[in-house]
């Protein structure tokens, strides 16, 4: 038997050989797990425990699992396997996995025991994520529509390019994937995808859509969207448009002539603007920069070709504008011609508004002669020079013989001549009735309403019967 002393020392040997063994259990015999879908099979792979030389990993026992909605454990499978990989098909597209792994490890003096556990989880969700890739210019990029998760098969049924800040739609695509070669700044904006599938699980119905999209963020030099002129008197100023991502343009602008000769202009500074630029035949709205530089007193050298060079983080850009006599013809605006010439516009200007006075006046002046005349009525024995058309063509209308068939009556023979007399009268008689007046004012008189054609119609040939 062991004494005292022997026995206490054998307990401390043994209390720290546990402690040692639990310190290196920790460190050197757990696994890395990974775990991924593909279309309705659950995968796993993991690693062999490093060991300490005094224990190996035999086997391992891997569990899979399945969290509901308010996150409950089950559990639906557990092997023991000797290889480092397992597959467990039969999940479904609408919940989430976990896979747990055990070693089993052979360790001398302790017989079998138990590594680490270590479980990954993995959402077998069929959906899509938002996804944003970086594409330099001049690159070559494939785009996949961003959909994942547990399904049994799904094809893209559609893509769509959108761009600008309006969001217009510039191209559309049916294949799988879109490939992007030798990019530039029309190919940046949002990729949106339409994917059809058939979800995994005993109760799927199908098929299903989901809809996702791609981000593709442009970087390289400045583009240039366009260079406007501008005629400012003896200056020539250029407006330049510019899209730079991701920092702006630098504040510097060279400027180039036909003839070789580079200026360095440091413009007042870009300012943030949106304007329209062209892709793919649509007109967008972008994000972009603005500034003004001015060719002061434009010499024979600048014209022609010009030469405007920007530059970002990324390199420089170069767009040609060109300028001609032309241009400095214009500078002769509107406005320089009116300083030139106030007294002729203010003359011309002086001159129509007398004109337009004198047709008004007259207007008024006529308008008043015939309200005047309409308040006198109509006199057949007026024989001011104004009257004398209306004369002449009553004069002709009484020299024709009475053809209005509405009065003739057959039985009565009463010469046409003495008829139209007749019938003039009462129309008078009855207008003037109706205004008020009475008809005894138009007695039958001899002197105004007479059979004698000589009285009054002195000119008028007599074509009664």
């Amino acid at each position: 038997m062991m004494d005292r002393a022997t026995s206490r020392q054998y307990s401390m040997c043994s209390l720290l050989f546990l402690m040692t063994f639990s310190s290196v259990y920790n460190q050197e015999f757990s696994t890395n797990v990974t775990v991924w879908v593909d279309h309705c099979v659950l995968h796993t792979n993991y690693t062999a425990p490093a060991g300490n030389g005094t224990c190996s990993a035999y086997k391992y026992r891997v569990s899979v699992n399945m969290y509901t909605k308010e996150n409950k454990k089950i559990y639906l499978s557990t092997i023991d396997t000797s290889d480092l990989k397992y597959s467990y098909n039969g999940i479904n597209s609408s919940n989430r996995y976990g896979i747990e792994v055990n070693p089993a490890l052979k360790c001398l003096n302790l017989g079998l025991t138990f590594g680490e556990i270590r479980e990954k989880n993995v959402i077998a969700l069929a959906e899509t994520s938002p996804q944003t890739v970086l594409a330099a210019e001049a690159e070559d990029l494939s785009i996949l529509c961003p959909f994942h998760g547990a399904y049994k098969s799904y094809t893209v049924i559609k893509w769509q390019h959108i761009l600008g800040i309006n969001k217009i739609v510039v191209r559309n695509f049916t294949t799988i994937r879109v490939n992007l070669v030798n990019i530039t700044y029309e190919d940046s904006g949002m990729y949106y995808c339409t994917v059809e599938y058939y979800p995994c699980g005993s109760n799927s119905r199908g098929p299903m859509y989901k809809e996702g999209f791609v981000s593709v963020n442009f970087e390289g030099p400045p583009v240039i969207a366009s260079v406007m002129r501008t005629i400012e008197g003896d200056n020539i100023s250029l407006i330049v448009q510019v899209v730079s991502f991701p920092q702006p343009p630098r504040p510097t602008i060279a400027l180039a002539n036909g003839n070789g000769h580079k200026v360095k202009v440091n413009s007042s500074g870009f300012v943030p603007v949106v304007f329209q630029y062209p892709a793919y035949g649509q007109s967008v709205k972008v994000s972009g920069y603005e500034t003004k530089i001015t060719i002061r007193n434009m010499s024979v050298e600048w014209l022609g070709q010009i030469k405007v060079f920007v530059t970002n983080g990324h390199g420089t850009q170069e767009y040609t504008v060109t300028t001609t006599n032309d241009d400095r013809e214009k500078k002769k605006t509107l406005e320089t011609f009116f300083n030139e010439n106030k007294p002729l516009v203010y003359g011309v200007g002086a001159g129509f508004l007398t004109l337009f006075s004198l047709g008004i006046a007259v207007l008024i002046g006529c308008n008043r002669n015939r309200k005047k005349k309409l308040r006198r009525g109509f006199n057949v024995n007026d024989t001011q020079e104004e009257d004398v058309d209306c004369l002449a063509l009553v004069d002709e209308l009484y020299a024709r013989p009475f053809e209005n068939k509405l009065y003739e009556d057959p039985e009565e023979k009463v010469p046409d001549r003495e008829k139209r007399i007749q019938m003039e009268r009462m129309q008078i008689a009855s207008t003037y009735s109706f205004g008020g007046f009475s008809i005894n004012e138009f007695e039958y008189e001899e002197a105004a309403y007479g059979n004698d054609p000589g009285q009054n119609y002195n000119n008028v040939p007599d074509t009664s019967l």
